[in-house]
């Protein structure tokens, strides 16, 4: 394989994380408006317990089953061999996890239609093979479908989403368009898989490794999604409505650091698998150069046009969301860090307990401050729960990786981004001041932000932009 389509794969994962970066800016106003606060809240509500599920079907084993087919990627019959094991390993437990959920289904009241309709996720995670693709390195197959998916998808919402009474059809939408996602890939295998017999096949080999790494799994379900649930039980569906926007904001931000720790995740298992050590620590310390440049500005900048963003980008109802934001901006940095020395690093070193250690701590400090906080500060006490959960899973993960990344080298990335950062959020707030209101003087501020940081990253001389020229040759 070709070592330029690295860098293929990432511009493919990028092209499609700005899509959804698209569609996200284009149906979250929307549908906020349309069905506000206590809507979206019901939906992320089921949608957090129904991911549980989902999850246990295939007992989060996508990391593992991507690693499996990486490390087989040139051997086209023991690629198809380990895809029909693992595929019959995730529905044979599937099977089990479905019965339990329909029983939950049937006993859960006022969000009963909800949950079945959620139902189609879980089918959706038995057949999604993208995991196959990505341990390939073809990454182009799975980002068009998926970008045709969800363009589908989004024109729907704004044929059938009309008014706050349409929750239903909303969430018909996105299970259909997740399930035909999914399924739309089976289509083309054929060209990719042989004739496998199946007396060749060890199904229940991948169950040891496959719960050894559901535990962080569910861990990291615990500290992302668990949020919402604990936040609908006690706090009511308009504080997980308003939780749940605000954490997307800083999401969206997140996509382009992001997808680079979902390309490099084969490669380093590739390179593992050679013994191609120092190629590997070249790719980790560039990669988390190249999350601090762009998570640092990402969060100061989150944290400099909240009061503006919100009323514009979800409307009036949603106010509650900024002090969200400012609570929520730190986790560009930390999640984008995270996502570089974590699953693509500790992972295909076969570090799996370290992993798992560094997201159950993150997991149960997220649950104490949750239940002990959210009684009284409802929304704001998840998200500092998210936010110390998330600090102590970087800061954990970055200390079992110190002999493959210096933590010096990382501090002075993070002293060097942030200094500008600050530099460029100052310039920023004082952009608040020119004569202009709403949508214009949003743009403003976001146009000053953008130049600022360029210029200073051009006065410095800074590494990271010819880095990122030959980026992954």
């Amino acid at each position: 394989m070709k070592t330029k389509s690295i860098r293929r794969n990432y511009l493919y994962n990028v092209t499609y994380q700005c899509f959804l970066l698209v569609v996200s800016l284009l149906t979250i106003p929307y549908v906020s408006r349309v069905l506000g606060p206590d809507n979206v809240g019901q939906y992320s509500f089921v949608q957090s317990i129904a991911d549980l599920f989902a999850l246990a079907a295939v007992l989060g084993s996508a990391t593992y089953a991507m690693q499996e087919v990486a490390h087989v990627q040139t051997d086209r019959a023991a690629a198809s061999r380990v895809f029909w094991e693992i595929f019959l390993f995730r529905l044979l437990t599937a099977l089990v996890v479905c019965a339990a959920y329909l029983c939950v289904a049937a006993f859960s009241g006022r969000y009963r239609v909800l949950f079945w309709i959620q139902s189609m996720a879980l089918a959706a995670a038995v057949l999604d093979i993208s995991w196959f693709f990505q341990g390939l390195e073809e990454f182009r197959l799975t980002v068009v479908r998926s970008t045709a998916v969800k363009g589908l998808g989004m024109a729907a919402i704004f044929i059938f989403v009309r008014t706050e009474n349409d929750l239903i059809p909303y969430a018909v939408i996105n299970g259909v368009a997740a399930l035909g996602g999914n399924a739309s890939l089976w289509l083309a295998l054929r060209r990719r898989l042989v004739r496998t017999p199946v007396r060749a096949l060890r199904v229940m080999r991948h169950l040891k490794p496959a719960l050894g790494l559901f535990a962080p799994a569910l861990a990291v379900w615990m500290y992302t999604l668990l949020d919402k649930t604990i936040l609908g039980i006690f706090s009511g569906d308009a504080q997980v409505g308003y939780y749940t926007r605000a954490e997307q904001i800083v999401k969206i931000a997140l996509t382009v650091i992001t997808s680079l720790g979902a390309v490099l995740l084969p490669r380093i298992t590739a390179c593992l698998h050679a013994g191609r050590y120092d190629e590997m620590r070249s790719y980790i310390d560039r990669a988390v150069r190249f999350s601090m440049m762009l998570g640092m500005p990402l969060a100061l900048g989150i944290a400099s046009v909240a009061d503006k963003l919100v009323p514009i980008f979800l409307g009036e109802r949603f106010l509650p969301s900024i002090a969200l934001l400012y609570m929520l901006c730190p986790l560009p940095v930390l999640i984008g860090t995270a996502s570089i020395i974590g699953t693509p690093l500790l992972l295909p070193l076969g570090w799996h307990a370290r992993y798992s250690r560094c997201v159950i701590a993150g997991a149960v400090i997220n649950m104490a401050l949750n239940l002990l906080l959210v009684g009284r500060f409802a929304a704001m006490g998840v998200a500092f729960g998210t936010l110390m959960a998330e600090s102590t899973v970087t800061l954990l993960e970055m200390r079992s990786v110190r002999d493959y990344l210096s933590c010096r080298k990382t501090a002075s990335y993070f002293i060097r981004y942030g200094v500008m950062a600050l530099g460029m959020a100052a310039c920023v707030r004082v952009s608040a001041r020119l004569p202009l209101t709403g949508a214009a003087q949003l743009a403003a501020m976001v146009t000053v932000g953008m130049a600022v940081y360029a210029l200073e990253l051009l006065l410095v001389r800074d590494p990271a932009l010819a880095e990122a020229r030959r980026f992954f040759k």
